[in-house]
Parts: structure tokens; C-alpha cells; sequence
């Protein structure tokens, strides 16, 4: 979703909720994972001096595969976060405390939140899990 900063910047906070669809989660995730419903995201928009700072909310349901016997494995996805983002001409790359990982930069004048959601959803999602904690794994057979 894009959001035109101009008018964040007329009532000094905007508050959205959309979904974004599975096609557009694909890139983003191994493509083991299955998304079993649209993620939904909240998002609370302030305007603050040249910045617009953004805290998300962001739910839905992926299917995962057990780690030791490829079992598909619901998987509930439920983070939240705080993104600065700054227009590229404002951000100043020697200021102290603020690192590359800090600020999502911008250009013209809309931003556009699924880049942020997407990225912190994949880096929610767990590296390994299991069906049950006593799987034993694929049980082969002679």
C-alpha cells in the first residue's frame, strides 16, 4: 500500500488496516511456505519534523514444514514494530546513532508500507519447527 506523505502530513497521524495477498508474500518467504490467509496490517502513521514514523501491527497464517519429517505445520504470524521513514535527500549517512537499519529511506512523495510489513514478516518466521516435540522425523522403510 502506498501512502501519499503529504497527507500524513496534513492531520499529523493517519491510521490504515489493509491485507496484502499471498501472491505478494511469495517473494518474500521460502517457497516451502504456504500462506494459508492474507496478512492484515494496522498501521499508525505520525508525521515528526521531515520523518514519518510508522508503528505496525501485522497478523496472519502461514504453513510451515516440520524440520524432521516435512509435515505441514500452521504457523500463526503475529509481530509488531516501529519504522522510521526519511526522505532520501534528508537522510545524513554520518549521523550518529542512526544506522542504515534504523531508517527506510524514500523517495518522491508516497511511501510504500508492504516492502517494511513483508521483510519483518519473513523475519518472523521461525527457522525451524516441528510438527510435535517428539517427532522422530521420516520413518524409512526397507
Amino acid at each position: 500500500m502506498k501512502i501519499n506523505v503529504r497527507d500524513i502530513k496534513k492531520c499529523e497521524s493517519l491510521e490504515v488496516s489493509y491485507d496484502i495477498q499471498s501472491e505478494a508474500v511469495k517473494p518474500y518467504v521460502d517457497e516451502a511456505v504456504v500462506i494459508t490467509e492474507p496478512v492484515h496490517v494496522k498501521a499508525e502513521l505520525r508525521s515528526s519534523d521531515s520523518d514519518v514514523v510508522g508503528r505496525f501491527e501485522v497478523r496472519g497464517e502461514l504453513q510451515l514444514s516440520c524440520a524432521r519429517c516435512l509435515a505441514p505445520v500452521p504457523y500463526k504470524v503475529e509481530t509488531g514494530f516501529w519504522t522510521v521513514f526519511r526522505k532520501s535527500s534528508s537522510v545524513k549517512r554520518d549521523e550518529p546513532g542512526m544506522g542504515d537499519e534504523d531508517v527506510v529511506e524514500f523517495d518522491g512523495d508516497e511511501i510504500d508500507l508492504d516492502d517494511v510489513v513483508l521483510q519483518n514478516v519473513a523475519l518472523s518466521i521461525p527457522v525451524k519447527v516441528l510438527c510435535r516435540s517428539d517427532c522422530k522425523g521420516i520413518e524409512w522403510r526397507e
